[in-house]
């Protein structure tokens, strides 16, 4: 596979490139990341349609969201979130391992 920097981001997408490519779905081809990569890692992912994100599962790397029903937002620190988004809401870090998908027009988790 050609990669054109040296970010290990890139890595993840073109991954995920790969699976979806052979026909796993966007949700399988995350899900996937957590068998297939080795070490810490947080994957924030979108299609058109979808968007995600994947722990680790040692949870080493930060993340922590918040989901209201106006909004679905991830960042790396819970002042981030407050910063950006200046509302009362609940932020959360998520357990590691935790892989959650949302429909982007409807802001529900995917399948629901």
């Amino acid at each position: 596979m050609k990669f054109y920097t040296e970010n290990d981001s890139e890595v993840i997408g073109v991954y995920l490139r790969d699976r979806m490519s052979k026909g796993l779905s966007f949700e399988d081809s995350l899900r996937s990341a957590l068998d297939d990569l080795d070490g810490s890692f947080c994957i924030l992912a979108a299609t058109a349609e979808k968007f995600a994100f994947v722990r680790d599962r040692f949870g080493f790397k930060p993340l922590v969201m918040a989901e209201t029903d106006d909004f679905v937002a991830v960042a790396t620190e819970e002042m981030a979130l407050r910063k950006a988004l200046g509302r009362d809401f609940t932020a959360a870090e998520p357990t590691p391992g935790k892989l959650r998908v949302w429909d982007v027009k409807s802001l529900t988790p995917a399948g629901s």
